[in-house]
């Protein structure tokens, strides 16, 4: 028996082969939505930092602005359901005055805080929380 087929009959006898070349182990983010314009990922808390979207919860200034805010988390998570696998590319910009980072994100090319824009989710950061509740009736885009 040449060598080489030794290893080999080695190689089955034990179990044990070498890895594929070509087989990429994939990627487990963990990738949590916090809201419309704010996720974590793998521990780093990001912030889009081109959008302003509604407000959550207790700090929502009327229920209209609670409703908007459901509307664009579920925006956003639609936007992260690959990221798991297929984390979205930051482009970090230092951090906000709550330590999140602040950054621009493209997911497969796309500019996630322009697509939650343009689906009526998110409006343009101006530098200034947007006045959700003084906003003409808007009815969350689905």
């Amino acid at each position: 028996m040449r060598l080489g087929t030794l290893g080999g009959a080695l190689a089955i006898l034990t179990g044990c082969t070498a890895p594929a070349l070509t087989d990429a182990a994939p990627v487990i983010a963990q990738v949590r939505i916090i809201d419309g314009d704010t996720f974590e990922i793998d521990g780093e808390v990001v912030r889009i930092a081109n959008i302003d979207t509604p407000e959550k919860g207790r700090r929502a200034q009327c229920f209209a602005e609670a409703r908007l805010a459901d509307a664009a988390t579920e925006a956003l998570e639609a936007h992260a359901a690959d990221w798991r696998t297929t984390p979205p590319d930051l482009e970090r910009q230092g951090r906000d005055r709550y330590g999140r980072t602040l950054a621009l994100v493209k997911s497969h090319g796309q500019d996630v805080g322009a697509a939650m824009i343009e689906s009526g989710h998110a409006v343009a950061w101006t530098g200034r929380r947007f006045r959700w509740c003084e906003a003409p009736a808007r009815e969350p885009i689905q």
